[in-house]
C-alpha cells in the first residue's frame, strides 16, 4: 500500500478532492441520457437520489468549510442537468475555500446540525473527510447501476471491463 507522508494534512485533502471530483464527474456523465429513476431493488435509492446525496454532501462541505457549521436537512433532487451543474459549481467552490484555508482552520472545531439538533461536533478536517469518503461510497454504489441500466462503466481507478484494451 502506498504510504502518503502528508495524509491527514490540508494539502493532501486538496489533492484528493481535486482527483475525486474528476472521477465523479466522469461517472455522472455516463448517466446523461439515462432514466435516473432506476432502482435495482424496491428498497434501493434511485440513481437520481444517489446523485443528490453526493451533491448534498458537497453543499454541507462548502458550508462547514465557510462557517464551521452546516445544516444537514436539505431539500430534494433537481433535474439531472441541475445536479451536474451544482456538482461542478460546488466542487469548484470547495476547491477555492480549501485554497484559502490554513492548517489552523483545518484543525478547528466544526458542527453539523439537523434543524436545532446538534448531530456532530468534530474538527473540520474530520467532517470534510467524512463527506469525502461518503462521496466515494455513493459513487461506487452508483457505478453498480450502470450495467443493469445498459450503460458502460467508465474508468474510475483503473480500466473498467467496458473499456477496450487499446
Amino acid at each position: 500500500m502506498l504510504k502518503e507522508p502528508n495524509a491527514g494534512t490540508l494539502e493532501f485533502y486538496r489533492t484528493r478532492h481535486a482527483a475525486e471530483t474528476v472521477l465523479t464527474l466522469r461517472l455522472f456523465q455516463s448517466f446523461i441520457s439515462a432514466d435516473l429513476s432506476y432502482k435495482p431493488h424496491e428498497r434501493s435509492a434511485s440513481a437520481r437520489d444517489i446523485v443528490w446525496t453526493i451533491v448534498k454532501g458537497l453543499i454541507i462541505r462548502n458550508d462547514v468549510a465557510a462557517r464551521a457549521d452546516a445544516e444537514t436537512s436539505l431539500g430534494s433532487a433537481s433535474s439531472f442537468d441541475v445536479l451536474i451543474w451544482q456538482f461542478e459549481e460546488l466542487s469548484a467552490s470547495l476547491s477555492n475555500k480549501l485554497a484559502h484555508m490554513d492548517q489552523k482552520c483545518w484543525e478547528q472545531s466544526a458542527k453539523l446540525h439537523a434543524g436545532e439538533q446538534l448531530l456532530l461536533e468534530r474538527p473540520l478536517s474530520e467532517i470534510l473527510w467524512l463527506f469525502h469518503f461518503d462521496l466515494i461510497h455513493h459513487r461506487g454504489q452508483l457505478s453498480t447501476y450502470l450495467r443493469p441500466m445498459g450503460l458502460k462503466v467508465p474508468s474510475i481507478y483503473g480500466r473498467s471491463g467496458d473499456e477496450s484494451a487499446g
